[in-house]
């Protein structure tokens, strides 16, 4: 694989929210989302996920993901709830991606996150934040190896293999990234859950943005979030979210701390080049939550990472990530292997 430095700090540049914001219907007017789970809840949703980049109107496909995930209440108090989430039937459309996913299985094994809600489902700790740090330690190894053995030989002198090594293992020992990580995946499922609206209000709330990879400060950014009055009912509530950050201090501090890992790179970013970039992102989400029970029902994910760069506009890019959770309902379950067997077809990038 040809080495590309765009590529690579784009690669790094992987946002991740903390949010801060800590229904049936009430009233004509008001909505509040509430968990009614029990110990043996078990739903499975089926996710799949493409990651695209549009240059000068032109959109290509980078990658389409999907694979089941399985969440199981096993632990249910008058406070608190306690669920396991588990992954299987994992499918890349790179064959290669596919293989290092394979890999990173083998020696850390499958990945299980235990967390915690309150007695409304909002989601309040990461159990086995440990067991989860421990095994992407464990598989720190075959990831620099996919990584690094995927550069040139050119690239490969500039970014000494140690290094790159250390610095993976530095930023893995770190469980707030591995925390960040998980929000990110799971995060916006429970966002609503203990939250009262009124169908007619919209609300704000502050979030924190940071780079997974990046030496930045974490960004306080506004998130607007809703109900959706005309979609509402009283058997589901249809809930929207939109946050929009300007996020170029955090994209320079990302490609700063990668071009350390260089040999022969410049310790920071040049300030004319800093000076003309400019970057923004958007997020938008969309879920539908069963009023009777508190379990989602179906969740859209959209982020937008677009990047300008003034002095020379046919360098402007935008990289898109579309995320879409379904509930996989009991029925479909029938004659089949796996809940997702059925949902299955063909992954395709362009």
């Amino acid at each position: 694989m040809k080495f590309s430095p765009n590529r690579f700090f784009c690669t790094l540049f992987c946002l991740t929210l903390s949010s801060t914001v800590s229904a049936q219907i009430i009233s004509d007017s008001t909505v509040q989302v509430c968990a009614y789970w029990q110990q043996g809840d078990r739903y499975t949703y089926q996710c799949t996920e493409r990651k695209y980049k549009v240059v000068n109107g032109d959109t290509t496909d980078l990658y389409r993901t999907s694979e089941c995930r399985t969440f199981e209440v096993v632990k249910a108090t008058k406070r608190t709830y306690r669920i396991e989430l588990t992954y299987s039937d994992f499918r890349h459309s790179d064959p290669d991606e596919a293989r290092l996913y394979a890999a990173i299985e083998a020696v850390s094994g499958p990945t299980r996150i235990v967390f915690e809600t309150d007695e409304c489902g909002s989601l309040e700790r990461i159990v086995n934040l440990k067991e989860l740090t421990a095994q992407i330690r464990a598989a720190v190894e075959v990831i620099t190896d996919s990584l690094w053995n995927s550069l040139d030989d050119e690239a490969q002198q500039l970014l000494p293999r140690q290094a790159f090594k250390q610095y993976l293992t530095a930023k893995t020992a770190d469980p707030a990234l591995i925390a960040g990580a998980v929000l990110d995946d799971i995060g916006r499922m429970f966002f609503f859950h203990g939250i009262r609206l009124d169908l007619d209000s919209e609300y704000t709330g502050s979030e924190q943005f940071t780079s997974l990879f990046g030496s930045a400060e974490p960004i306080e950014a506004e998130t607007r979030f809703w109900a959706d009055s005309e979609l509402t009912d009283k058997y589901s509530g249809v809930f929207r979210t939109y946050t929009g950050i300007d996020a170029r201090e955090v994209l320079a501090g990302t490609i700063n701390e990668a071009l350390k890992l260089f040999a022969e790179a410049p310790r920071e970013l040049p300030a004319s080049m800093r000076d003309s970039l400019q970057a923004t992102m958007e997020q938008y989400t969309v879920e539908e939550i069963h009023f009777d029970t508190g379990w989602p029902l179906h969740l859209v994910f959209d982020r937008y990472l677009s990047v300008q760069n003034t002095q020379d506009p046919a360098k402007n890019n935008m990289v898109g990530l579309h995320r879409s959770i379904d509930i996989v309902l009991p029925a479909s379950n029938e004659g089949t292997e796996s809940p997702c067997d059925e949902l299955r077809g063909p992954l395709t990038a362009q």
